[in-house]
């Protein structure tokens, strides 16, 4: 069996790469502040901000494949602290890196379309990047860490990542449903557009990878460009609340720590033509998310 190291498990795409990876995997898991236990994996409490405790890991476990998925991705908690937000996307994704290559591990590891500055949006991979917030800047050091150190290295660039958590992680739709539940008023941009991604086709794409030959960047999002409130809009009907629960607003009359680019879609056709997971849209995706959901179905986690 193949030792499969899985950083971030206690995460929304962590725990998805837990529950659908099979059975000729040995996994690992790393979580930190949020204990998570899967029948499937063994866990292990490891700080992405301590180097020794990252190596004696990745050493211990000697994994044949790695996917970093573990990350800070608060924006604007990212642009008010800058140096903990590039030693926890940055320094320690190059102490992984480092460790990958010294025992010839092939290493996966997530990004962000956060990269890019927004103005020509349906990016391709080739694209020129420019981050306009410090989160991005981070993201895109981590990139050069990773394909820089480790011959056998994919940096998968993903989208907005919507679906139900399994543990503690969150995600785009579930906060929209948490606030409405909630009562609390929502308001979503009509003029900032993604490639939303449902994340069982993320973790299924990324479990791909770490079996393929292929090596570089790869864009993994869904297969619409849509603005956040479209995307919301259907969300709530299907889960059978009133569109007025959601609020329309313009990016532009919002004011956050971070700075957003309006336009960060991606062309997908690489993804599509080198991998057999099909990548679906958001209305697909909804389609099938919400529906009656079980945590432990792995026909649901491993079907379409």
């Amino acid at each position: 069996m193949k030792r499969l190291l899985v950083t971030g498990a206690s995460g929304l795409v962590g725990g998805y790469l837990i529950q659908q990876a099979d059975d000729l995997w040995e996994i690992h898991g790393t979580y930190h502040k949020h204990p998570v236990a899967f029948n499937n994996a063994e866990m292990h409490c490891v700080s992405m901000l301590n180097e020794q405790s990252i190596v004696q890991c990745v050493r211990s476990i000697k994994p044949e494949v790695i996917i970093h998925t573990a990350a800070w991705t608060d924006v604007n908690a990212c642009e008010r602290d800058p140096q903990l937000a590039y030693d926890i996307n940055a320094e320690a994704t190059a102490v992984i890196a480092r460790e990958a290559s010294r025992m010839g591990a092939r290493m996966i590891s997530l990004s962000s379309d956060m990269v890019f500055d927004g103005r020509k949006g349906l990016y391709v991979e080739s694209d020129p990047v420019h981050p306009l917030n410090h989160y991005g800047i981070t993201k895109l050091a981590g990139e050069k860490y990773v394909l820089d150190s480790v011959p056998s290295s994919v940096v998968a660039r993903v989208a907005l990542i919507y679906g139900k958590p399994l543990g503690e992680g969150n995600s785009f739709s579930e906060r929209i449903l948490q606030k409405i539940r909630k009562g609390d008023p929502v308001y979503l941009y009509t003029d900032q557009y993604r490639s939303p991604v449902w994340v069982a086709d993320l973790s299924r794409a990324l479990l791909e990878l770490a079996n393929h030959e292929f090596c570089g960047i790869i864009h993994l999002g869904g297969a619409d460009r849509v603005d956040r409130y479209q995307f919301g809009l259907l969300l709530v009907k299907k889960e059978g609340f009133s569109p007025d629960c959601l609020y329309p607003v313009s990016m532009f009359d919002s004011q956050t720590a971070a700075e957003r680019p309006q336009d960060v879609s991606f062309c997908i056709r690489q993804a599509q033509s080198i991998l057999k997971t099909k990548l679906v849209g958001y209305r697909e995706g909804i389609n099938h998310m919400y529906r009656k959901f079980n945590r432990n179905d792995k026909k649901y986690l491993k079907s379409e």
